[in-house]
């Protein structure tokens, strides 16, 4: 049985409750997920002061999002994702940990049936 974007889009409003408890258990700087990412903004953006435009495709509960704004906090970043549960997990999140929200925006959409931000 194939998976409908409608039938991922609800699996996902459901597990934006519970997703930022889980997620942290996976290790993702094991995978070296993080330290290839890091690495290619680096080089890509020399100078994190500069002008940093980052669409997050999949941006979830934001913890991508999160690590970009750690180190560049200058970075303008939209996060993307079809579940908006996920975005106002994550602009929860944001709001309790302080994050400056005035360079995020936060779009609902699909990029496999629709067109992409800006």
């Amino acid at each position: 049985m194939s998976n409908t974007s409608e039938e991922i889009q609800k699996r996902y409003e459901e597990e934006a409750k519970s997703y930022r408890k889980i997620a942290p258990l996976v290790n993702f700087d094991l995978a070296g997920f993080f330290g290839v990412f890091e690495r290619m903004v680096d080089r890509f953006f020399p100078d994190n002061n500069g002008d940093i435009k980052i669409l997050d495709i999949g941006a979830g509960n934001g913890m991508f999002t999160e690590l970009v704004l750690k180190k560049y906090p200058n970075a303008k970043i939209t996060m993307f994702d079809f579940s908006p549960e996920m975005l106002s997990s994550a602009k929860s999140y944001f709001k309790s940990i302080n994050i400056n929200e005035d360079n995020i925006k936060y779009e609902v959409g699909d990029f496999i049936v629709g067109s992409l931000p800006e």
